[in-house]
C-alpha cells in the first residue's frame, strides 16, 4: 500500500523520517541486485539515461525518489515493491 501524500509505501511513509535509513536499505537492494546480474554503474546509467555519477548518488540512497526506483526497478527486471519493502 502507497501513502498518497509521500509516494512511499505506507510502511515506510509511517516514519516521520523516512528518509536516509530506508532509501539506505533501498539503495543496498539496487546495489546487491544490480551486481548479481552483473551489471555495471555504467550500464545502469546508460539505461536510464543519465551519468553514471548520478546513478551512484542514487545507488548510495541520494536523491532516491519512488519514481526513480519504480525506473531502477524496470531496467533490473524486478518488481518496484521488491526494493521498495521494508524487509
Amino acid at each position: 500500500m502507497v501513502d498518497a501524500l509521500s509516494g512511499w509505501p505506507a510502511s515506510l511513509a509511517t516514519n516521520p523520517n523516512p528518509s536516509q535509513m530506508n532509501l539506505s536499505r533501498i539503495a543496498s537492494k539496487v546495489k546487491n541486485i544490480r551486481e548479481y546480474r552483473n551489471y555495471t554503474q555504467t550500464y545502469m546509467a546508460e539505461q536510464l539515461g543519465i551519468k553514471q555519477n548520478t546513478y551512484s548518488l542514487w545507488e548510495r540512497g541520494e536523491g532516491l525518489t519512488v519514481e526513480l526506483v519504480e525506473q531502477i526497478a524496470r531496467v533490473l527486471d524486478v518488481p518496484a515493491d521488491e526494493l521498495l519493502s521494508p524487509d
